[in-house]
Order: C-alpha cells, then structure tokens, then sequence
C-alpha cells in the first residue's frame, strides 16, 4: 500500500486505517467506540509493537486521521468528513509505541494539517495551534472561520499551511513566523494542489487552473482543462495533472504544456512511489513514465 485504504466490512465502529511507508505498515482498528488499537511492523523485521489509545469523544466512521515521520507517529480526530466536531491528538514515539503526549478536545473541525522539524501545527474551526515535537503548545491564535470546512481542502507548501476559512477564501500560515502571510478568493474552487517552491495551485470557474507564487505573493499562470482535474503530483518541476482521459505535464515556473498523453480509460488518480508514477484505475494501475 502506499496511503490510508477504506477499510473491509467489519463490525469495527472504526474503519481499520492502513498506512505504509518504505520501512514500514502501521495498521489501526477499533477495540471500542473510544478505544483504539495501533499496530507497527517494520518491513524485513521480526519486532513489532502495540499501542492501545483512548479518546475523550466516541471516535466514529471517517473522523480519524494518522500522521508518519521519522520520530513520531500521531493519531488526531477531527476530520470534516466524520462526524466529531473537536479536534483531539495522541502521539507515540515510533519506535517504541510509547506514549509521547496527548491533549484533550479542542472544539471544532480540522482545517488543516503541517508539519517540520520542530514542530506539528493543526488548524481548527476556531484556532490554529502549534506543538513542539514534545507536546509544548509554542503558538495558539484564535481565528474566525465561516462554513463547514471540505475534506481534502488542505494542503502543505515548502514552509507553509494552506487551508479555507471560508468557502473560496484560501489561507496560507507560515510556519517560520507563525501568521497568516497570504490570503486568496476563489469564486467556485473544486480542486488544490500544493507543488514545489512555495507554488499553490487550484481550480476556478472556466475550467482553469491557477497557479499562485504564495512567497512572493503574486499569480504565475494559468491553463484551462477540457475536463476538472481529478488529481495532480509534482515531480521536479513538473506538475502533472490528470483529467478524465489525458495526463498533462506542466511546466511550474511557466505553466507551458512539456508533454500530453491521452489515456483509453479513466483514471481515477496518482500513486507515486519512489521515482515511478503510477495511474490507479477501475480494473487496474498502470506504471507511467
């Protein structure tokens, strides 16, 4: 696997989550409607632990997410796609499966998500927050955000968090000063898409594409699709954007087409592992280069 896959039919009140990385697979399932059961095996090794988490709220259908990196492995609510409305966070040292710190309920729904090296910052209905890798709260700034905020509608740049606060109104915290550093209304946005060198783009009314310098502060292009984008990877500095029947290979700086590929089937979106770039499809996944 490379991401979190929908889990098989269970009695489990949660959907097992699967996540991989190249060293390893973690797996979670439900033990209880606030109990949680996380697996580690590391690939090629006999060692695997174990951890049992409990949540202050009933965890339901789709509301937990899981974030990986070479230290720590944190579970957190909140995802606007569930039904808990607070946002909690428990995270485990990864080697170990020792419990590192955990917080209690923040009300409202995840907005967003980011991380670096020295710290992990969550973005609610009501506040952004910003936690050492030890658990410290380092920043909390309350915020005013309008509507129910859509799942998937965040992303993260170089040294940046992009997220809504409105419907059509991107956001963008920088996580080196900590403040909001760039702001952008969009009058119908269905898809975003966060590339290399600070470059933010997402879809508008026409069938456009727009691509926005976020560190400078000012727009750089834009390209107008036959069909919305279903999904977009940068590699290097290219982005490649799929449609319903073509993948198309932009330039990042410019936006001038490098290469298109019609496609005899419908692809529903990238997988990229390691330096191969794969297209999952109904009946299979294709290798593309």
């Amino acid at each position: 696997c490379n991401s979190k896959q929908p889990a098989p039919q269970t009695k489990s009140v949660v959907p097992v989550v699967l996540s991989c990385t190249r060293e390893s697979t973690f797996l979670v399932s439900a033990e209880s409607t606030s109990r949680l059961a996380l697996y580690y095996q590391p690939v090629g090794a006999a060692h695997a632990w174990k951890s049992l988490l409990t949540f202050e709220d009933a965890v339901k259908s789709g509301d937990m997410d899981l974030h990986i990196d070479d230290e720590v492995v944190c579970l957190y609510t909140g995802n606007p796609a569930g039904q808990t409305r607070s946002l909690e966070i428990q995270c485990l040292d990864r080697k170990t499966g020792i419990m590192q710190w955990k917080t209690s309920h923040f009300p409202g729904a995840r907005r967003g998500f980011a991380y670096d090296e020295n710290q992990l910052v969550f973005v609610n209905d009501q506040a952004i927050i910003s936690f050492s890798r030890q658990g410290k709260i380092l920043d909390f700034q309350s915020i005013q955000t309008v509507g129910k905020p859509r799942d998937g509608f965040s992303c993260q740049l170089q040294n940046r968090l992009i997220f809504m606060s409105a419907p059509g109104q991107f956001v963008s915290w920088n996580l080196d000063s900590r403040e909001i550093d760039w702001q952008n209304t969009a009058l119908s946005p269905s898809f975003i898409h966060c590339s290399q060198q600070n470059t933010f783009l997402y879809s508008d009314v026409g069938g456009y594409i727009l691509a926005f310098d976020v560190e400078k502060k000012q727009p750089l292009w834009k390209y107008k699709l036959s069909s919305p984008p279903r999904d977009a990877i940068t590699y290097g500095d290219v982005i490649y954007l799929l449609s319903d029947r073509a993948v198309i290979a932009l330039d990042r700086s410019s936006g001038h087409v490098r290469a298109q590929l019609p496609l005899p089937w419908m692809a529903k979106h990238f997988i990229m592992l390691n330096t191969h770039i794969y297209l999952d499809t109904e009946d299979a996944i294709y290798t593309w280069k």
